[in-house]
């Protein structure tokens, strides 16, 4: 039933206020409070700069540095008397003698890496000439896109519905009125409990509706209880960055499914499996399902193609725990990893992914984990391109990933193929048929959107819907896509940054988890100082490959502080890299890693072995 504008103001009279959320994250964090105000207009300060129709500027950090944290602040409704023009000034004054606008006076000092904004909007709960005219849901999207924020909330029937589904990750704090506001017809309190609970964290205050979310001074329990929420979400953003894996920047066709498994499928079952087609997304699903939520519990961790790992159970049981992660930091930082430390996660909530499973003894290894943990709230989530390998878990619901359709794949492929402009109509047609010859498969529609970004002539686009017709002829699956592939490999100028990817693909980018940690933090290092000692444009060749999306590089620093790089492969790209590479007749061996090498890694000699 659809609810008229009083019924919609009432219910939102105690809503939002304080909006904390980390820069580049698409979720804000959301507190919640009273907060109009009526009392007569003040002078601004000065420093406050107008960002736009609706956006005030409190405070900013030092060019120097750049701001970690984003702080919004959203004044509530406004009643007669009120100076609508100032709302986002005069409704965060404290109630000190000095009347200060505690937003940005005291957050700067205790997060000078944090950018302050206020916001203004038309608040007038009745209608005048000028004023209370507009429909509050109005409102409420454009700001939303102005902050460049995906959705918003309609006000609180949705944002309830949000929050309840955890597809958002809504962190919530709520301020409760425990005094009569004056000038109240009813002469009572104007926002009860039952109305203002809500969330997460929730306090009363001695304090009207007016003034609720005006502190007195920093000590206040209500500044310390902002404070210390901003705090939390801080130390989760960073737990998040310590542990975030790569994924493409461009993905379709998977945010109804990211919602269904983070608000359903993980609440309702312990383990969840993706299962489909290599190359059809699902270690970038669970990548991205990883990212969200692997803040939210103690240990976590994502075995990337654990199909790799061989021997036996306990071998597999201990290379899993080298790659755990305790509160955001890897688990041999800690003193107690010298030990057995799977004893630590009993009791324990915990995320563990493996992705890519081939072999029954993981996910037997995966039941006999979950098993010990005997946290009900640990999560474990799997891959696989066969189906009935995920079945040996109990209480698996599994999610079967099709192909994307033509719609999305054709969106796909575009989006990295004219990533600043419309697609020309004389490309149409030729369009329509690569993208029904990559078979919806978003890894083939991503590598040749790459390629053909930079070919403009339409006879080298003819080519590509041939090639990937007489790949149809080809019985065998995967080798048909690593043949659909190969026109990116094919396609690159010059042999030398073929032998490039080939090196990398059979070489650099295998995870040698028998070696570590003697091999792993000087492999991609090594490999650039090698090529550049006769190849002066050796960096130029690895961002070609970046940019063809044949290979991720990432930067990092090991435990000592030392930076770091290593190369990235998707499985099929490095498949076929090493089918190339056997075709050709080339041989890579492993050097020895002599005591010598374990203390220098970056030995030319060793580097001669592995390149030449």
């Amino acid at each position: 039933m659809k609810r008229t504008r009083s019924e919609l103001i009432e219910a939102s009279s105690n809503k939002y206020n304080h909006q904390v959320s980390a820069r580049g994250s698409r979720r804000p964090q959301l507190e919640d409070a009273s907060s109009s105000i009526c009392h007569q207009s003040q002078p601004s300060p000065e420093s406050v700069q107008q960002m736009s129709d609706g956006f005030y500027k409190f405070y900013e950090p030092d060019p120097a540095h750049a701001a970690t944290l984003d702080i919004f602040f959203f004044h509530g409704l406004e009643c007669e008397g009120s100076n609508l023009r100032d709302a986002h000034i005069s409704s965060w004054r404290s109630t000190s003698e000095q009347e200060e606008v505690w937003p940005q006076k005291w957050l700067p000092e205790d997060f000078p890496q944090a950018r302050i904004i206020s916001v203004c909007y038309d608040s007038c709960t009745k209608q005048t000439d000028t004023d209370g005219r507009m429909d509050l849901h109005q409102i409420v999207e454009n700001l939303m896109h102005e902050i460049k924020w995906a959705q918003s909330s309609r006000l609180h029937e949705a944002f309830s519905e949000l929050w309840r589904a955890r597809s958002y990750r809504w962190t919530i704090f709520g301020l409760g009125e425990v005094e009569s506001t004056p000038g109240s017809k009813r002469g009572r309190i104007h926002v009860r409990e039952a109305s203002s609970r809500f969330g997460d964290d929730y306090i009363t205050v001695s304090s009207d509706h007016f003034s609720v979310c005006k502190p007195s001074d920093r000590n206040s329990n209500k500044y310390q209880h902002l404070k210390h929420l901003i705090e939390d979400v801080q130390k989760r953003v960073e737990l998040e960055r310590s542990q975030s894996l790569m994924v493409p920047k461009v993905t379709v066709g998977v945010d109804v499914l990211v919602t269904e498994v983070l608000g359903k499928h993980l609440h309702e079952h312990r383990f969840v499996g993706f299962s489909g087609l290599g190359g059809v997304g699902k270690t970038t699903l669970a990548k991205i399902i990883f990212n969200k939520v692997c803040a939210k519990f103690e240990f976590t961790c994502f075995m990337e193609e654990i199909k790799l790992i061989s021997g036996t159970k306990e071998d597999i049981k201990k290379k899993v725990w080298e790659k755990m992660y305790h509160h955001g930091r890897p688990v041999q930082s800690s003193s107690e990893s010298s030990r057995d430390g799977w004893y630590q996660v009993v009791g324990k909530s915990m995320f563990l992914v493996f992705d890519d499973i081939e072999d029954h003894r993981h996910v037997d290894l995966l039941q006999e984990i979950a098993d010990s943990n005997g946290m009900g709230e640990s999560r474990f989530l799997l891959t696989s391109r066969n189906t009935q390998r995920l079945r040996g878990c109990e209480d698996v619901h599994i999610i079967l990933l099709d192909c994307l359709d033509d719609q999305d794949a054709k969106k796909l492929f575009t989006t990295y193929a004219f990533p600043n402009q419309e697609p020309p109509e004389s490309f149409e047609g030729v369009i329509q048929e690569i993208v029904v010859g990559c078979g919806g498969l978003p890894l083939t529609l991503e590598v040749l959107g790459k390629y053909l970004r930079s070919e403009s002539k339409e006879e080298v686009w003819a080519e590509i819907p041939i090639v990937l017709r007489k790949c149809e002829d080809i019985a065998d699956l995967e080798q048909r896509v690593w043949d659909k592939l190969k026109l990116s490999y094919d396609k690159l100028p010059g042999d030398e940054v073929k032998n490039m990817f080939l090196d990398i693909a059979c070489f650099f980018s295998i995870d040698h988890y028998d070696l570590r940690p003697f091999f792993w933090s000087w492999r991609a290092n090594d490999a650039m100082k090698a090529w550049s000692v006769t190849d002066r444009i050796a960096h130029n060749r690895v961002k070609l490959l970046e940019e063809r999306s044949l290979l991720k590089v990432s930067h990092s620093k090991d435990h000592e502080g030392f930076d770091y790089m290593e190369f990235h492969m998707h499985e099929h790209v490095k498949s076929m890299g090493q089918r190339i590479a056997q075709q050709e007749g080339r041989s890579y061996n492993l050097p020895h890693l002599s005591l010598q090498s374990y203390d220098n890694p970056y030995n030319d000699q060793i580097i001669s072995q592995v390149m030449f």
